[in-house]
Parts: C-alpha cells; sequence; structure tokens
C-alpha cells in the first residue's frame, strides 16, 4: 500500500473495514479483482464507497494492480482512502474520518445554541456514520452476487482514533442531543461471521446492529432504530 497516505489517514480518525474469506476464493487475476471492486462499488450518494474510478488523476486518485490484487487510492478535499483486494478474496480498506479532513466547516442546527466547527479529533457525523456502514454492507452483498464468500466472510470494522470522541447531529432540522454522547473507547470495534443467504437478502438489517453497536460506544444506550432506518431508506433511495 502506498506508505505515505496510510501513514496520513492513521494521523487522524479513521475506518478501516477487512472481509476475509472463510475459504479461499482463487479470484483469477489481479484485472479482475479491479472488475469486482468497480462493478460492485456502491454509488448512492455524492461519493461512492470504495472509490474506483474509471480513470486517474494525478496526485488525487488511482487504481493499479499488483501481483496478487487490485488496489486503488484517494487523497482529494475532505476524502482519504486505500483498499485493496487480494486474489484470495479479502478485501481492506482505511478510510479517513470525513468529519476529520472538513477543517474549518461549521454545521449549523436550527435547535443548537452555537454552531458547530469540525476541528479534527473531535466529532463523529451520526447520519455520516448511519450511511458508511450502510454501504459497506451493500457493497459486500454486491461482492457475494458476484459470487465471492460462497463459504462465508469475517467482517471486522473499526474506527480509530476516538478517544474523548463527541457524536453529533449533522441534520439543520434534527434535535441534537440533550447531553453529549462521548467515547473513551479507541478503537472500537465490530468482528461477526456471516454467511451469503443473510448477507443478500437482509444487508441494510446487517448494517442496523453494527451500526447500534457503533453508537452505544458513544453512551447511547438506546439508539432510535426507527430513525436509523429511514436514514438508510433516504441514503438507498437517494433522497
Amino acid at each position: 500500500m502506498k506508505d505515505k497516505l496510510l501513514k496520513e489517514i492513521r494521523s487522524r480518525g479513521y475506518w478501516r473495514i477487512l472481509f476475509e474469506p472463510l475459504e479461499l476464493q482463487n479470484i483469477d487475476s489481479p484485472i479482475k479483482c479491479k472488475q469486482l471492486v468497480k462493478e460492485s462499488s456502491v454509488h448512492l450518494r455524492g461519493w461512492p464507497f470504495p472509490h474506483c474510478s474509471d480513470y486517474s488523476k494525478e496526485g488525487e486518485f488511482d487504481v493499479c494492480v499488483g501481483d496478487s490484487f487490485a488496489e486503488g487510492w484517494t487523497s482529494v478535499d475532505k476524502y482519504r482512502e486505500l483498499w485493496r483486494l487480494f486474489q484470495s478474496g479479502q478485501f481492506i480498506n482505511n478510510q479517513g474520518l470525513r468529519e476529520d479532513w472538513s477543517e474549518g466547516v461549521v454545521i449549523k442546527n436550527m435547535w443548537r445554541t452555537g454552531d458547530v466547527e469540525l476541528k479534527p479529533m473531535e466529532k463523529l457525523g451520526l447520519v455520516s456514520t448511519v450511511f458508511l456502514i450502510t454501504e459497506i454492507y451493500q457493497f459486500l452483498s454486491r461482492l457475494c452476487q458476484k459470487g465471492l464468500y460462497n463459504g462465508g466472510v469475517k467482517v471486522s470494522i473499526s474506527l480509530n482514533n476516538t478517544n474523548n470522541r463527541e457524536l453529533f447531529i449533522e441534520q439543520m432540522d434534527r434535535v441534537p442531543f440533550s447531553s453529549p454522547k462521548k467515547t473513551l473507547g479507541d478503537p472500537i470495534t465490530f468482528e461477526k461471521i456471516y454467511f451469503p443467504d443473510e448477507i443478500l437478502s437482509k444487508p441494510n438489517e446487517l448494517a442496523l446492529i453494527t451500526i447500534v453497536h457503533f453508537f452505544q460506544r458513544f453512551d447511547w444506550e438506546n439508539p432510535n432504530v426507527e430513525v436509523i432506518k429511514k436514514d438508510q431508506e433516504r441514503l438507498i433511495k437517494g433522497l
């Protein structure tokens, strides 16, 4: 992987997403790995997950192949991402928290006294977290549709550099939390083994369980599941 970019990603908050097949996949070639990611990439909002462009732009993003893998990287605006899909079926993605790369952006809320100015290492957006984790499981589902992970897959998701980070609601018209929702966890991790039937039949439900897991680590005892489902629906429908 590109060491410099990986170091940059890990210098602030970041997600690490790992898919480990329970049975060796033996994808035909590195080019096939690239095609699988491109065809399975999730385009539900302004930026896909994972980012896999048809073309490259020097210093900003590219996709290439190695001896046994395809690799994509992005370093532009608030986006920092580095992923690999190996012929073995292992997929790994390191993705910077967009909140940490949006310095100076002011988030307004009609209910809040004072605006929130984003600074590195301080905040985690509720809606952005719902969207990303939902995209992760949609991507996994599409890989399964392509024939990967027939024997099952271990999914590991971690949120890193989170100590004393605060969960906040980044929508203008939504009521903010009545008290701070912070975590001392660093990292916060989630791991589970899945099989194709459940991944293909209920990816959003699996994502919901994962979302609640992370939110509870921010001292949110009972996340509003119905509101989270509506956020997921809004993402899927492109609203």
